[in-house]
């Protein structure tokens, strides 16, 4: 047994090193998710709606943050690897390239909210609410995708 643990522990020791961030991560964006449908819920069934409708389009930006996290883990892990000290430059390209890909978001969630609320097919007296929660989570698109590649990338 205890020649198992001094094989085990060391692994297990770097594993979660490695993988604390990103579960840390996936606590907050299950957090977020959760804190909206629970707000929601007091101001009753078409917030919650609203919010549902709104999610739809606001994982474009979870999928674009995480992707572009997962390719600043992988090219910051190179750049470790080789020891030639470019991770910071690295992770700062990443976070430009973030907030330089949120901004788009932001231009659609001030200007065209509605039309993505329609494109899922929610009714004329129905679109006010969703549209005005997706304008909000996408203006704040460029820092959600910072966050998510930092985090990735510690």
């Amino acid at each position: 047994m205890g020649n198992i643990l001094k094989l085990f522990l060391p692994v297990w020791k770097k594993a979660i090193t490695l993988g604390w961030p990103v579960a840390l991560n996936h606590v907050f964006s299950t957090a977020k998710r959760t804190t909206d449908m629970l707000l929601m819920g007091f101001f009753g069934p078409a917030a919650v709606a609203a919010v549902g409708l709104g999610d739809v389009w606001e994982r474009l930006v979870l999928r674009m943050g995480t992707g572009l996290g997962t390719g600043s883990i992988a090219l910051i892990a190179q750049e470790t690897g080789k020891g030639e000290g470019n991770s910071p430059l690295v992770l700062s390209q990443a976070l430009i390239i973030g907030v330089c890909a949120g901004i788009p978001f932001v231009v659609t969630g001030l200007l065209i909210p509605d039309i993505l609320i329609r494109i899922l097919g929610a009714e004329e007296h129905v679109v006010l609410l969703p549209a005005q929660y997706l304008s909000v989570v996408f203006c704040a698109a460029p820092f959600r995708v910072i966050s998510i590649i930092a985090t990735r990338s510690l």
